[in-house]
């Protein structure tokens, strides 16, 4: 039930800002996923996408460390496989913090699920990983 007011939250939350800047783009947005289990900090607690008109994606990856939040931008860098979208990956840290800096590995992400809602499992290279539950906008 909390997990369930908690993405009721989110989809809320997104609603009632559909857009944001990035430079002088305009970016909608599309989707949001919310993090259903728990982990160290090191993958994002909330994963929404923004579209602008040429069709690129971004991810916003929020985290939460403690009541800490952090917000990080990932930009769409490639398109294969088929219906999956490359993303630069956001920094891995050691102290709990988001680091600067692009750190040059990649990462998928199947747009079916943002597309059609459902459930997503997000893994990095080290292993670690955290299930996702996503609806589309």
């Amino acid at each position: 039930m909390k997990t369930l007011l908690g993405f009721m939250f989110v989809l809320v939350s997104a609603l009632t800002s559909v857009s944001h800047a990035a430079g002088s783009e305009e970016w909608t947005f599309a989707a949001s996923c919310m993090q259903t289990t728990t982990n160290d900090g090191s993958l994002p607690n909330i994963v929404s996408i923004y579209t602008n008109s040429q069709g690129i994606s971004q991810l916003l990856l929020k985290f939460y460390i403690e009541n800490d939040p952090r917000e990080v931008i990932a930009t769409q860098t490639g398109r294969e496989p088929a219906n999956t979208v490359q993303f630069d990956d956001v920094r891995l840290f050691e102290d709990g913090a988001v680091k600067g800096g692009r750190m040059g590995i990649k990462f998928n992400m199947d747009l079916g699920v943002f597309q059609n809602g459902g459930n997503m499992t997000w893994k990095y290279f080290d292993g670690s990983a955290a299930s996702y539950v996503c609806a589309p906008f």
